[in-house]
């Protein structure tokens, strides 16, 4: 880490859209941030009033649920059970309610199985 402290910045690319909860601990790794880490389910809580406020601001010009979560598919990259998420996030049956709640009925399929 003391290498970084020469830097600008970090590339992190695929491995920051494909994983990303890797990102996690950054800010207290490298800003000493010493606020509690969010779980992952606390993650997929925060997004759902700002996927609310974006469907209510855009849906009407076509943003649609799964441009949002699309790009949360891999913050459960690596557990047992991520395949499951991936799926209910892929369903388009379940995508066309347009209930970002289903970020949480993706997460408990994880967790039950």
């Amino acid at each position: 880490a003391a290498h970084l402290e020469h830097v600008d910045g970090v590339m992190l690319g695929r491995e920051a859209y494909h994983n990303p909860y890797v990102m996690a601990g950054y800010d207290a790794r490298f800003y000493g941030d010493d606020a509690p880490l969010k779980s992952r389910r606390q993650v997929l809580e925060a997004m759902i009033p700002y996927i609310q406020a974006q469907l209510a601001e855009h849906g009407g010009r076509g943003l649609k649920l799964n441009s949002i979560t699309r790009h949360m598919l891999g913050i459960m990259a690596g557990l047992p059970g991520a395949r499951g998420f991936r799926q209910v996030l892929s369903d388009p049956a379940k995508l066309a309610t347009g209930n970002p709640r289903l970020l949480l009925d993706a997460c408990d399929r994880l967790l039950h199985g």
